[in-house]
């Protein structure tokens, strides 16, 4: 039981930090775009103060909205998940569960948080947390986030920081 919610909890930090790492990759990108955008159109056309100001709302508008959405809501999202008997994070596993282990994993799940809302007695609820356990292991399975996914993320965001911080234009 002990490993299980060592396991979870491991999994849901990088599952945190896959959704930060993709929320700053995306706006480092839409940045970089939108700067490079901005320097084309000025060397191109003359613009006048109006069209500038519009552009710089847009800019801000663009940039604030991709940070709401795809830093500060993984944050409060991994707030919601704090619990390791939340329906948020056993949502955000059951996405990496085989399709025929799901159903066995979420009884797992339910008699491990849950017990209370599971009926029968204590005796039978914990053989049948180990029977199941023993057959996800059986079957392969364990509760592990992938991280090449994760390493992969982190390799685009150092990339982009290359980008950014070794470039003299900016």
């Amino acid at each position: 039981m002990k490993t299980w919610r060592k396991r979870l909890k491991l999994f849901r930090g990088a599952s945190l930090l896959s959704a930060l790492l993709s929320g700053i990759a995306v706006t480092a990108l839409t940045f970089l775009c939108l700067v490079l955008c901005h320097f084309a159109v000025l060397s191109c056309f003359e613009l006048t103060v109006g069209w500038k100001t519009g552009y710089y709302y847009f800019f801000q508008a663009v940039l604030g909205g991709e940070i709401l959405y795809f830093i500060l809501y993984p944050l409060f999202h991994a707030l919601f998940c704090f619990r390791l008997g939340s329906r948020e994070l056993l949502k955000r596993v059951v996405l990496f569960v085989p399709e025929e282990l799901k159903d066995v994993f979420i009884s797992v799940y339910h008699l491990a948080f849950h017990r209370d809302k599971v009926t029968g007695s204590e005796e039978l609820k914990r053989a049948a947390w180990v029977q199941k356990y023993v057959f996800l292991q059986e079957h392969g399975f364990v509760l592990a986030y992938p991280f090449r996914r994760l390493a992969v993320k982190m390799a685009c965001v150092m990339i982009l920081f290359l980008i950014f911080l070794g470039s003299r234009n900016f």
